[in-house]
């Protein structure tokens, strides 16, 4: 949708001057619409801290298959993006490669600076803030609001520092750098002995260096700084651990008391298990007893036989 919105008011522009202010609304659009990663990310913190509790995997792994799991829906929005904003204005074509790549890299350098960001706050309205001041300070020091020249000193480190001014200026430098439609771009103008390409001049009016290689420095830049998003991402991950959440156990203090049911009473009148132990301890005990107290009767009683007899033979008498 924010493709087709801006390639419809852009629509197949007949003024180059107007292109830059486009790309201004798409660069902004592109870092603006990766400001939801801020809350996902805060889910998925919580999940990855239970996870890593019970050794899952290393972090340095999750980083990487997440970064993966987002890729296609990053390809896609740029291509979906890409496509409706670039040919409905009427960039040129044979250059939309590098169009395309440096908005996926810009998208993917936002949306791992705000992941990082996320490892370092605790809250989801301090995510959200610093999430917010980081995109607003790429607007501001875009050199588009407010020209390179006009920076002070003492401020022109941060437009060095943020995503926005390199991915402009390398946008720009693809474009007005070919000879443009018909070759508009080739032609020059400018007083006698001092002409100038038009594209140099459209890109100078808008405080856009015109030196070349500054395509390859947005490519290495953005690149950079995907690499050190993600290691701080993964740093936070693994050492800070806010808002972790320990799973706690309860005892309960009070005294439990079970309602009356026919089952209850049934288990109450059953003898436990200590006890069943005991008594088939005793009737075993009883049973040996018993058995000793008959084996000594019987011995008693053969014993008592074999005294009464006798190997002599009765007397006999006259009578």
């Amino acid at each position: 949708v924010q493709g087709i919105m801006i390639g419809t008011i852009f629509w197949q522009e007949e003024n180059p001057g107007m292109k830059i202010p486009m790309l201004f609304l798409l660069v902004s659009l592109i870092s603006m619409g990766n400001m939801f990663i801020v809350d996902v990310a805060l889910e998925r913190r919580a999940v990855f801290y239970k996870h890593r509790s019970a050794n899952f995997y290393p972090t340095i792994v999750y980083v990487v298959a997440e970064l993966l799991a987002d890729l296609p829906l990053q390809i896609l929005e740029a291509v979906v993006v890409g496509c409706f904003s670039y040919f409905f204005t009427g960039f040129q074509s044979h250059v939309f490669y590098n169009f395309f790549f440096l908005l996926l890299l810009c998208s993917m350098a936002f949306s791992n600076t705000f992941k990082a960001v996320t490892a370092h706050t605790g809250s989801p309205a301090a995510a959200q803030g610093a999430a917010i001041g980081f995109a607003a300070l790429s607007f501001c020091f875009s050199g588009f609001l407010v020209t390179k020249e006009q920076i002070p000193d003492y401020f022109i480190w941060i437009y060095w520092s943020l995503p926005f001014s390199w991915t402009m200026r390398a946008l720009a430098q693809n474009e007005f750098r070919t000879d443009g439609p018909d070759g508009d771009y080739a032609y020059l103008v400018g007083p006698p002995n001092n002409e100038v390409r038009l594209g140099d001049a459209l890109m100078k009016a808008s405080g856009i260096d015109m030196t070349e290689g500054w395509i390859a420095g947005a490519y290495i830049y953005l690149i950079g700084l995907i690499t050190c998003s993600l290691t701080a991402y993964t740093l936070g991950l693994h050492y800070r651990r806010l808002n972790e959440q320990q799973p706690v156990v309860k005892e309960d203090k009070e005294p439990h008391f079970e309602t009356w049911s026919p089952m209850t009473e049934r288990r109450a009148r059953m003898p436990s298990l200590d006890t069943m132990n005991a008594a088939r301890k005793i009737a075993a005990a009883v049973d040996h007893s018993a058995a000793e107290s008959v084996a000594e009767a019987r011995a008693t009683a053969a014993f008592q036989i074999l005294q009464n007899l006798s190997v002599h033979p009765p007397a006999v008498t006259i009578a």
